[in-house]
C-alpha cells in the first residue's frame, strides 16, 4: 500500500495512545513563515517527455521540456497541535520557483515533531514529514498541428517523504520561534497538459529539495 496509508495509520495509533493514557498536555498553535529551497534532481532545464498515442488514440501528440528548478522561496502557513512533547501539524506552501520560464509551487504537507528539553525557553527538535506537490510551469509543452506549434503549461504532480530538524524558542506565552532544516525525497509521477488531462509519467522524475525555514508561532 501507498506510504501516505501507513503514515496516517500511524499519526491516528499515536493520537489514540496518548489521549487514552488521559495525561496529555495539548496546546493548538498557527505558524506562519518563509522558506529557502535548493532543489538537486532530473528537473534540469535539458530533458525533454514526449507524449504519444502509442497507448492511447485520444492523446494528443506533444513534446514536454522538463523546466530547469533552481533555487526558489516560499511563503509557508502550519496548524498543529502540541501533545506533550510531540507536535502535529498540517502546512501549506505557495511559491514562485526561479525557472527558464514562469512557475508555481504549491505544497501540502503532514509532518510529526518531536521537541527535547521541554520546558526550557529553547528546545531542539527532529521530526518527518510527508509532503504533497505541484509545479505549474508556462511554455514547456509544444503540440505540433496543421504545419505551426502551439505552446502551452506542464503541471507536474509529486509526493514524497522528508526528515526534519530543528530548534524552537518559547520565551514568551503564547508565542514561539522556530527554525528548521528539512530534506524531501520528491518524485513527480504525473503531468497535465492543455493538449492532455492528468495522466502518469512512465518514469517519475526524481528532486532532492533542502529547505531552510524562519517562522513564528502563536500558541493557544
Amino acid at each position: 500500500m501507498k506510504l501516505s496509508y501507513w503514515l496516517a495509520c500511524l499519526l491516528g495509533v499515536s493520537i489514540n495512545v496518548v489521549w487514552a493514557q488521559g495525561r496529555a498536555e495539548l496546546h493548538y498553535f498557527v505558524e506562519a513563515g518563509a522558506s529557502g529551497f535548493l532543489p538537486v534532481g532530473e528537473f534540469d532545464g535539458k530533458s525533454k517527455i514526449s507524449v504519444d498515442t502509442a497507448g492511447d488514440s485520444l492523446v494528443t501528440p506533444e513534446t514536454v521540456t522538463i523546466p530547469k528548478l533552481t533555487s526558489f522561496g516560499q511563503a509557508s502557513t502550519r496548524l498543529g497541535v502540541y501533545i506533550d512533547g510531540s507536535s502535529l501539524s498540517l502546512g501549506f506552501g505557495y511559491g514562485n520557483p526561479i525557472t527558464s520560464k514562469q512557475g508555481e509551487w504549491i505544497a501540502l504537507d503532514f509532518e510529526y515533531q518531536y521537541h527535547f528539553l521541554r520546558p526550557n525557553d529553547w528546545r531542539p527538535s527532529i521530526g518527518a514529514n510527508y509532503a504533497f506537490t505541484r509545479l505549474d510551469v508556462n511554455d514547456v509543452s509544444s503540440v505540433v498541428s496543421n504545419g505551426s506549434t502551439s505552446k502551452g503549461h506542464a503541471l507536474f504532480s509529486g509526493a514524497g517523504p522528508g526528515l526534519d530538524a530543528g530548534i524552537g524558542w518559547y520565551g514568551l506565552p503564547h508565542f514561539s520561534v522556530q527554525a528548521n532544516l528539512r530534506s524531501r525525497f520528491l518524485f513527480f509521477s504525473h503531468i497535465t497538459t492543455d493538449a492532455n488531462d492528468y495522466s502518469q509519467l512512465d518514469e517519475s522524475l526524481f528532486v532532492w529539495l533542502n529547505e531552510l525555514a524562519l517562522s513564528a508561532q502563536f500558541i493557544f
